[in-house]
């Protein structure tokens, strides 16, 4: 099991932050509930992954 966000003091401000980031760099979006709902920054990670690739799938007609 992974450290929980919350450990490395991620705030809402934080969690925008990030939210933005991810919108910027991977044009996902993922919301400021999930970020804090994340177990872990693996999980975080794994849960914008399956977007990311989820996306990509439906852009190539799959």
């Amino acid at each position: 099991m992974g450290t929980a966000l919350g450990m490395y003091g991620l705030d809402s401000l934080s969690a925008v932050s990030v939210q933005y980031w991810v919108w910027r760099e991977l044009t996902t979006s993922i919301t400021v509930p999930e970020i804090f709902a994340a177990a872990s920054i693996k999980d975080l990670i794994e849960t914008i992954t399956g977007r990311v690739l989820a996306a990509d799938g439906k852009n190539d007609g799959g």
